[in-house]
């Protein structure tokens, strides 16, 4: 009767991290080339995802026939490691210089274990253990049976918690791709007055990149196309208001219009994302939640929530945000601004003065600032202290018609009519449609006797 051969000890070693990697690798390509194809999976990618496969496969068959001492074994693991060292010095060679060089740093083990195969496997004393005939299978059934409860456990328990990670990791990026676009539209609507009006996605980046927002993407995080749309109440002259959605993982939407949408929260991975008027009004609750409990800590986020309330027109809700804001970053030029306009429309023009003149000093080119500061000056019954502002805005915007007509207003009022009358005409050339300007031109020229 022939006795079974011994297996070095190293040899057995080998065969199990060979098995390992592979039961790993040929999962992993399975299960990321799956998950990447519901949304878009590239060429490049799915080339190497096959390649990632191909050597888990190898792997596997290699480390069965090792514990067989099978020289076709010995052969197919000098091939693979041979070629994984030759993949990382491609890799290596490919990405010297650029960011994705780091990456190679999980390549490491893998290089370490493939170079100690090479060394291991191509002496002399261990080519001698192998021959055709192998080995008692015992070995490799009993690695079988480990590979089936690792793929077990990976595919019911770690697999879906991956998934769901994935899945939020994804949502979040969206949700947040969405407020940068919401962000610089509504920087959009302050300069402009209104939001933009465009017929796609394409034109609305036109608008907005790189002025508002200098990479402005096209895409969610599945890389699926975004929606933007804006559109007039009944007596709005432009557009006063807009929204932003996804159509969420599977790429549909619920609504043929985002004006449709009422506001929800869902745990649904496939629900719509929807951003209007400041706020998220369809979205993932569970993110929603964990957002609003960092609010209180995160001034950029408590900046958003007051900025959402004040472009919602909800000034007496977004005011002690922006004061909270302010503790942690007095000297933010907009927030001051912001914060001065929201007292103004709440009637407390006296407590809005000081923030106005700071947001002014703050920033050298605010015109809205200096524009509002005259007029809070008149509300509170000193119109001549707003002069100086208004003249301040029409000097950093002298084709404007609003601070043309603003700067004819106070001077009027402080009893200035023949000094009024040359901003106030300005400003009827400017804006002919304008009704107010052509009233306090008529009420000057009165004032003068004219």
């Amino acid at each position: 009767m022939n006795t079974p051969r011994q297996r070095p000890t190293a040899l057995t070693l080998l065969a199990i991290l060979a098995n390992l990697i592979g039961v790993l690798s040929a999962i992993a390509a399975a299960a990321i080339a799956w998950w990447e194809n519901q949304t878009y999976l590239s060429s490049q990618e799915a080339t190497l995802l096959g390649l990632l496969g191909a050597f888990g496969v190898l792997q596997i068959l290699s480390s069965f026939a090792l514990l067989r001492l099978d020289s076709a074994g010995r052969s197919l693991q000098i091939f693979t490691s041979g070629a994984w060292l030759l993949g990382c010095a491609i890799a290596a060679a490919t990405w010297w210089g650029t960011p994705q060089l780091p990456m190679l740093v999980i390549a490491i083990p893998g290089a370490l274990l493939a170079a100690i195969s090479l060394s291991y496997l191509a002496s002399a004393e261990v080519a001698g253990v192998f021959d055709d005939a192998g080995i008692e299978a015992s070995s490799a059934r009993g690695l079988m049976f480990m590979d089936i409860v690792i793929a077990g456990f990976l595919l019911l328990i770690v697999y879906p918690m991956v998934r769901s990670t994935t899945a939020r990791g994804t949502q979040a990026q969206t949700m947040t791709t969405i407020r940068s676009i919401a962000t610089a539209a509504e920087s959009f609507a302050r300069d402009q007055k209104h939001f933009p009006e465009v017929r796609s996605f394409a034109e609305l980046q036109g608008r907005l990149s790189p002025t508002y927002l200098r990479n402005m993407p096209l895409q969610d995080g599945w890389k699926n196309d975004l929606r933007f749309e804006s559109w007039r109440t009944p007596d709005a002259l432009a557009a006063d208001h807009y929204a932003i959605a996804s159509g969420g993982k599977d790429r549909r939407f619920e609504k043929r219009s985002l004006r449709d949408y009422s506001d929800r929260g869902t745990t649904d991975l496939d629900c719509d994302i929807v951003f209007r008027d400041g706020k998220f009004i369809s979205y993932p609750a569970e993110l929603q939640v964990k957002e609003a409990a960092q609010k209180s800590s995160d001034p950029d986020s408590l900046f958003k929530e007051a900025t959402s309330l004040y472009w919602s027109n909800q000034y007496d809700r977004a005011i002690p945000l922006f004061i909270k804001y302010l503790k942690d970053r007095p000297d933010d030029a907009l927030a001051n601004a912001r914060l001065g306009v929201s007292y103004c429309n709440v009637s407390r023009f006296q407590d809005a003065i000081p923030l106005l003149q700071k947001a002014s000093a703050l920033d050298k080119t605010d015109y809205q600032s200096r524009n509002n500061l005259a007029l809070a000056y008149d509300k509170v019954g000193k119109p001549e202290l707003g002069i100086a502002p208004a003249r301040e805005a029409v000097a950093l915007e002298p084709h404007n018609a609003v601070v043309n007509n603003t700067l004819g207003w106070v001077l009027l009022r402080a009893r200035k009519d023949g000094e009024a009358i040359a901003p106030l005409a300005l400003a009827v050339r400017l804006d002919p449609n304008e009704v107010q300007p052509h009233y306090n031109l008529a009420l000057a020229y009165h004032g003068v006797g004219d």
